[in-house]
């Protein structure tokens, strides 16, 4: 979108599919380049959300326990603070956990209320949450299968949450 409206940009992810992507690890913090920019974009591997068809780099967030996601993403939330120009907004795009990988104690992790926190902790005012419905071709029967051996329902939609740095 940056690039047909003729807006700067810059892209980085643990393994760059294009030229225009650069190589770096989030867990390493922004990169210097960010700093004074407007907006940052952040879609995180969701801790251990690892499906069996697509498979995070090693070392990838994916690879971080509950616990350590949580605390990097207090960590980012403090970085985009502190790196977005005044005025700049971060959009933190999320998805809801349930399933075996969940501890039996939290039974499912709303993401979105948790990033919520955490961002509003580090000084951001919420600015909107929106519902991204993920396309039903992303699902295999064996995510359907898988679902209906656990007994629970599929998750379609991530949240974008949009904050702003006053």
């Amino acid at each position: 979108v940056c690039k047909l409206m003729l807006r700067r940009y810059r892209a980085y992810d643990l393994k760059p599919v294009r030229a225009d992507i650069k190589k770096h690890d989030i867990k390493a913090g922004l990169p210097d380049e960010t700093k004074g920019c407007n907006l940052i974009f952040v879609d995180p591997a969701y801790g251990d959300m690892n499906e069996a068809d697509y498979r995070h780099p090693e070392g990838s967030l994916a690879s971080l326990t509950l616990e350590d996601f949580l605390a990097w993403e207090a960590e980012v939330a403090g970085s985009c603070k502190a790196m977005l120009a005044k005025g700049g907004h971060v959009a933190f795009l999320i998805q809801n956990q349930t399933g075996p990988s969940v501890p039996p104690d939290r039974g499912y992790i709303d993401h979105a209320f948790e990033a919520y926190q955490r961002f509003t902790a580090a000084g951001f005012t919420p600015v909107r949450r929106i519902s991204v419905p993920m396309p039903t071709e992303t699902l295999t029967p064996q995510h359907i299968e898988k679902a209906q051996e656990e007994r629970r329902m599929l998750g379609l939609v991530r949240d974008l949450l949009i904050f702003q740095k006053r």
